[in-house]
C-alpha cells in the first residue's frame, strides 16, 4: 500500500486572498470576472505526497481507477486514435503553472 509522506491542508478563502490570480489577457479576464471572480472559494484544499507502494494494494474510491506503470526514461503516450485530443500535464516542468494568466492555452 502507498504510504503517505505528508499532507497540509489549507484554507481556500486565504490562499484566494494571499495568492490571489493575476491574469494578464483581456480575453481569458473577462472569461473569469463572467465566471464569478468576485466568489471567494470556501472549504479545505488538501495537498498530499505519497511514496509509490503496491498500486494491486491500493484502497480507496479511486483504487478500481488507478492504473500505474514505471518508466525508466521519458514519458510516452499512445495515440489515441483520429478524432480524438488527449493532454498531458508535465508536472516535471519548473514552471507549470506560469502562463496561465497570459494568452496561451498552457
Amino acid at each position: 500500500m502507498p504510504t503517505l509522506l505528508n499532507r497540509k491542508d489549507l484554507d481556500a478563502a486565504r490562499c484566494w486572498r494571499d495568492h490571489p490570480p493575476r491574469i494578464h489577457d483581456k480575453k481569458k479576464r473577462t472569461i473569469f470576472e463572467l465566471l464569478g471572480a468576485g466568489r471567494t472559494p470556501t472549504g479545505m484544499v488538501s495537498v498530499t505526497r505519497w511514496a509509490p507502494g503496491d498500486p494491486d494494494l491500493a484502497v480507496g474510491p479511486l483504487a478500481a481507477a488507478s492504473r500505474v506503470r514505471s518508466s525508466a526514461g521519458p514519458m510516452t503516450y499512445e495515440s489515441p486514435g483520429p478524432g480524438t485530443d488527449v493532454w498531458h500535464v508535465n508536472f516535471a516542468d519548473p514552471e507549470l503553472f506560469a502562463f496561465y494568466g497570459g494568452p496561451a492555452f498552457a
